[in-house]
Parts: C-alpha cells; structure tokens; sequence
C-alpha cells in the first residue's frame, strides 16, 4: 500500500550513530492551491562537523505520478565559506523501488555533495509539487538525529481560507495564523535545540521532539474524493476503492463449494491455506493503485498480487461462502513507532484481513506465503490500526503477543561422563513472536542456517552433531526443533568432583537490549521461558547436596528454578523464567537490572556431584 511521496523527505530518517550536524537554518514553505495542487519549498543550510553527519549532506526525495521535483540546487562551501561546487537535479541519481516482488512508478532521488574536507556547509534548495492531489502532508521534524543541532527551522503553510487542514502540534507553540488576502498563512518556528546524545531509545527521542503533524481535511485523489473529517469518513473512502463486484474462477468455485469444514474457523483455515496455495506477493504501486486493489479475477487468474490484492481476493472467496471479513490499515514494521491517532490522517502502508467472530476474530496476513493463520508475526502486533467497516470504521489494537503468548519451552536430556563431557538431545517447542524463527530457517542459506544454531548456546566447546525442526500451523501456531550436541567440558571437574551450572543454557539478557553502560534495556514483547533439563550422573557419582534457591516476584516479572535428585541416578533441574514488556532507562533502569543481575547470579547457583572412587 503506498504513502503518498511528500511523507518521504529527508528530514524522516532515524539514525542512531555519532553525529555532528548543525541545521544554521531551515525553511519549509507549503504552497496549497486546492485539492488537487500545492507546492513544497525546502530551503536547508547544515554544517557537517565530520563523517558521522555527512548524511545530512545528502538529499533524498521521491517522485510518483502524484508528485514531481521540479527544482534541486545544492551548493557546498568549506570550513572558510568559500563556494566549492554548485550542484543542480541533473547531477542527482535515480534510484527505482523495484525489486523483484515490487511494481511501482516510484523513484527516489538523491543528490550527494560528494565533498568530505570537514567541517563544511551545505546549502539545499528544491520545490516538489502535486498537480493531482495528495492524501498526506509532511511531518515536520526539525531536529531528526540525534547528535543534531537545530538553530533555527521554521514550517510555513499558505493555503485558501476555505481550505480545512487537520494539524496536531507536539512540544512547541500553536501555530501563528495571518491573512493575506483570502489566504491564511500558518506560521511554526524553533530554534536553539540542542542535540541529543543516543542514550535513549528511538521512540522516547521522538516523543520528546518537536514537530507538526499535518493532513488535509478533504482531498481528491486521481478524481476519488475523500475526507478526513472521521477515522469512518476515511475509511468509507477505502472501501469504495476496494468494494467492487467479483467474479472468480470456476475450479476456485469449485473448492469453495466443497469447502465447508467443522466450524466457520477451519473453513477460513483452509480457503486461508488455498489462497496461499495459489498466490505470491507482489508489490504493484502504479498511480491509485497504491491505495486500489486490483480486481479479484485478476489475481485469480495470474496468482499474484500486493497487499490490498490478496486481502481482497481472500475477502470475495470468503463473501462466497458467506462469511463477512474486513480490511484493516496498518503502519506496518518490525518495531516501528505507532501511528498518532489524534490526528485523523493516512499513516498506513499496509494491509491485512479480520474474520470477526462470535467469541473472537482471526487475523490473517496474506501476503507472506509462509504465515499460519491468525498469526501477524512482529511486522504488524501490538499497534493502533484502522479497522474498515462500511459507517463504523475506528482505530483498533491488533493482536498483542504477550508473556502468556511467547513462550520457550525446552527439554533438554544430558548424558555426562565422569570428566564433565556431555552428549545433549534439546527439544524446543516455540510459540507467539518466537514462532518467527521458522521463517529465518526456511529463507537463509545453509551456511547462515548454521551460524544462527551455534549462536543459540553459549557452551565453550561443543559441535552441533545434528537438526531437524517442524511446525504446527494450528490455532496456536507452534515451531518445534531438536538437537544432538556435544560438549566438551560441560561441567567444570575439580579433584573428585563434577560442577554443574543450574542454567545451562542462554542467560536470560541474550533475549532482549541490555546494556549496562547506557543503562538501556527494553523487553518489546513480553515472554516466557520453561526449562526442563534432565542430567545423567556418571557412575560412582552422586550429588551432594540439592541448593535452594529463593524465587523472584517483582512487577518486571518472576523467576523459579527446582531441582531434585530422582531415583534412577539423574538429576531434574526445572526453570522458569517470565519477563513481561517494559522500557527502563537511566532513572528506571537501576531497579529492573537489579532484578536481572538476581536471576542470573541464581543462574550460576553450582550443583556439586561427589565421586566414591
């Protein structure tokens, strides 16, 4: 799903590295004739200190059919003011979008200053422009790096009087309003921001920052009018996009007809299962079409399609049969910042499909070939999306993956010899966000398959002898895996005797940011991990004595671990660990790494086996 082209400008980009810019001074002019024409006038003067902000020193933009840049000029001086060079769009590079599952009239142009004797200036000129209307603004986003200072930028927006603009200011004044005329001209300045070192995280610098969110009350789009007045109005226009007749195949008529399983549920599995049979995803941008789905007939019969695509192919198969779905928008990412919902505007990319439900609703994504049903994966859980329904259309959450959802449950069997060498059988059954694996294993080469085994165990010497692993693709998708290991020197032999970690496997920080020096840590998505590893004590071995180790229960989570001395000569060790979602830094990251620093110092409790020989 496209985001119209103005939303892709340079000021954007999220970079936590060491930076050095100064923005002297910033000028952004919108010009709004009407509905369907504006202009966008970008005038940028930055001072890179050194390499770490000669991004700034590149401009990036994009054209489609909606949008053109007419006008680009970039002239550098150095550390003394002279005038380097003067550089204009027909020195720029054209970069297309497309990649082999992407079609689009999309292109992107960058224009580099190709100098590097630091520090030194660039000044950055261009006018884009829309002569066949628009659908978003630009966020205005003055200070977009960390390590950047901003001197002084300001937004100006000339419009019609008549012409409504929804607007949200955060962390700076309102705007200033005068007229000229019968036009309004909306005024927002900063100045003096001090840059930021990158000892936070990227959405708490966000939150932090000022800017403008900006978005036209009514539009026309490619002669499809719209308006942003309500979430409903919004998504009324959507759907009269993509609500047309349809008319699919016979043989797909013919598996709907005999389609009728158990349960309205298993009937959406399995016409789910049969789209994905039948398509694959291919990205196709071209004009409207970033917003209007192609015809159903059309993916039934080539078997490809985008997002809007497949959901709408899906969608008339299950009208068939007489089940009622819905379109849902999203700002769709690993880990991107959620959309501001106090600004009615387009903040989507993507889309997906919901079957509601007496009791409950099943999500289904249909673009990636290899997702079960009901299962969205990190690229779009836990965020505000738009659920499309013909005069009810509202911002819903989507399916949040939690610590009761994502759980590791491992059983490992270790078999020791007297001098603390082990053969292991791991057995690991994943489910929620970890289910996510099984996609790494079915894309990456064998060589990468085999790097990211080994990076699953911190042992010291050992060899992954064999692996195999499996899937469930139920209503509560599941990814399972087995391994034989050895290890050399497992436990650690001193004298007579055998230590063995109660934690043998992964300390619990290999799961998520942690980071003692910035004190920074963030568990996106809570989680659970269950551990049942069973030891064989060699011959002539016992063990000595059993610890007790205390269980934790905080508001960060909870840990246990037991561990029993069974009959046949082996030892249980049970562990459980949950962590629940939560950002702590600086002032709120001592506490949370207390708790941690307790569970692995439980971690490393020492079990003892004593020999009689």
């Amino acid at each position: 799903m496209k985001s119209i082209l103005f939303i892709i400008l340079s000021f954007t980009s999220f970079n936590i590295v060491a930076q050095a810019i100064i923005v002297n001074k910033s000028e952004t002019l919108i010009e709004i004739e009407d509905e369907d024409r504006l202009s966008i006038k970008r005038f940028d003067r930055i001072t890179i200190n050194n390499e770490d902000g000669y991004q700034a020193a590149v401009y990036r933009n994009g054209e489609d059919r909606f949008s053109k840049i007419t006008s680009l000029k970039m002239t550098v001086f150095d550390k003394n003011g002279k005038k380097v060079k003067k550089l204009g769009k027909l020195d720029s590079r054209e970069y297309s979008f497309n990649d082999q599952n992407e079609v689009n009239d999309t292109k992107m142009v960058v224009l580099s200053a190709d100098y590097q004797h630091y520090p030194f200036t660039v000044e950055i000129e261009s006018v884009t422009q829309s002569n066949k209307g628009f659908l978003t603004l630009p966020l205005w986003f003055p200070r977009s790096e960390f390590r950047m200072q901003v001197d002084m930028a300001t937004l100006t927006i000339v419009k019609p009087a008549s012409f409504e603009i929804n607007r949200l200011e955060e962390n700076l004044d309102k705007v200033l309003i005068t007229l000229d005329g019968d036009n309004e001209i909306w005024t927002w300045q900063v100045s003096n921001l001090e840059s930021i070192d990158s000892d936070m995280s990227i959405k708490q610098f966000y939150n932090e920052q000022p800017k403008v969110f900006l978005g036209p009350r009514k539009f026309v789009l490619d002669k499809n009018p719209g308006s942003f007045d309500s979430w409903e109005s919004f998504g009324n226009w959507f759907l009269n996009l993509n609500d047309n007749d349809y008319q699919l195949l016979s043989e797909t008529r013919e598996f709907l007809d005999q389609t009728n399983g158990d349960s309205v549920r298993q009937a959406v599995y399995d016409i789910f299962n049969f789209m994905q049979s039948r398509t694959r995803y291919i990205s196709i941008q071209l004009g409207i079409g970033g917003f209007q789905s192609l015809p159903t007939e059309f993916v039934d019969e080539r078997g490809f399609g985008d997002c809007k695509a497949l959901s709408n192919y899906l969608r008339s198969m299950l009208d068939y049969k007489g089940i009622s779905s819905n379109f849902i928008l999203v700002k769709a990412g690993n880990d991107v910042l959620d959309i501001n919902t106090d600004i009615i505007s387009n903040q989507f990319n993507h889309v997906f499909l919901a079957v509601p439900l007496a009791d409950d609703t099943i999500y289904l994504e249909c673009t990636n070939q290899m997702l079960p049903p009901n299962y969205l994966s990190t690229h779009t859980d836990d965020r505000d999306v738009l659920w499309i329904e013909k005069n009810n259309s509202k911002i819903i959450r989507s399916p949040i993956y939690d610590e009761t959802a994502n759980t590791v449950k491992t059983k490992c069997v270790i078999d020791m010899d007297r001098y603390g060498n082990a053969s292991l059988k791991v057995d690991r059954e994943k489910r929620g966000v970890f289910y996510d694996d099984i996609m790494f294993y079915k894309t990456v080469t064998e060589q990468q398959r085999e790097q990211y085994l080994y990076s699953h165990f911190d042992f010291k010497d050992f060899i992954i002898d064999d692996f195999s692993y499996g899937e469930r693709k139920d209503y509560e998708p599941a990814y399972m895996s087995k391994y034989e290991i050895t290890a050399n020197n497992l436990a650690r032999e001193v004298s007579d005797k055998l230590l063995i970690t109660v934690n043998m496997l992964p300390d619990i920080d290999s799961y998520f940011p942690y980071n003692n020096y910035t004190q920074f840590a963030e568990i996106k998505r809570g989680f659970t991990l269950e551990d049942r590893v069973t030891v064989t004590v060699p011959e002539t071995f016992w063990l000595s004595k059993i610890p007790s180790i205390m269980p934790l229960e905080e508001n960060f989570g909870s840990y246990e671990c037991t561990i029993k001395d069974l009959e046949n000569g082996s030892v249980e060790i049970r562990r459980k660990v949950v962590l629940k979602k939560g950002l702590y830094q600086s002032s709120d990251f001592s506490e949370f790494d207390d708790f941690i620093k307790k569970i692995k110092k439980a971690d490393r409790t020492k079990l003892i086996l004593e020999s009689g020989t």
